[in-house]
């Protein structure tokens, strides 16, 4: 899907990574081998989009590289919405575009995150470098949360009905059709992911 390719393409572009440093050495790390998935920012499975981001600090923590993950999932939500929305923007006008998508992304990633909580997968390694002649221990996390495909559709379908709903019950045509068009929209989409789906892999992040 053409729509996909460049919701992934650019997060790709946003994504941070760990820099490689030659002279750093690796004194510990979290798994005896590292995961495949710790090599990308986007992956995509069966039911789930993954979204992987990597941090160094100085800190023992995977809190910066979580919320940069968290973060790239909700600009991956964002572009969802203007792909969504974009066609209704010349129909019913810049105010009532402006307010039916931020009431759309707020309504739709609120879901989503209450969904999504604190569960994430981890990989870290512990790393001694030299600053000015000194060595210091560096910590390299990389986190990937995931989305479940269906969930944010189902998520998306049930704020537009209901915008539908009211839409029509305040006389507003124009909107009305709009929201219709962007279900139908919606529907293909999932239709089209399902077919995706059938040759894509049950798993690709372990989060035991």
């Amino acid at each position: 899907m053409k729509r996909l390719f460049l919701c992934v393409l650019m997060l790709c572009l946003l994504a941070g990574c760990v820099q490689d440093n030659r002279d750093d050495r690796v004194i510990e790390k979290s798994h005896e081998r590292k995961p495949k998935w710790v090599q990308h920012t986007v992956l995509e499975s069966k039911h789930y989009i993954y979204f992987i981001q990597s941090v160094r600090s100085g800190l023992h923590s995977p809190r910066f590289a979580y919320k940069a993950s968290i973060r790239q999932l909700h600009a991956y939500m964002k572009e969802e919405v203007n792909a969504l929305y974009l066609p209704m923007k010349e129909v019913v006008g810049q105010d009532t575009y402006a307010k039916e998508t931020v009431q759309f992304y707020n309504v739709v990633s609120t879901d989503i995150m209450s969904q999504i909580r604190d569960e994430k997968a981890i990989y870290y390694e512990v790393v001694q470098v030299n600053y000015n002649e000194r060595i210091q221990n560096q910590y390299d996390y990389t986190v990937a949360i995931r989305l479940r495909k269906k969930a944010f559709r189902s998520a998306q379908k049930r704020f537009l009905i209901r915008q539908r709903h009211i839409a029509k019950l305040s006389n507003k045509t124009l909107l009305h059709q709009s929201i219709n068009k962007i279900i139908e929209d919606l529907e293909q989409i999932r239709d089209e992911e399902h077919l995706k789906s059938q040759s894509l892999k049950e798993n690709l992040v372990n989060f035991d």
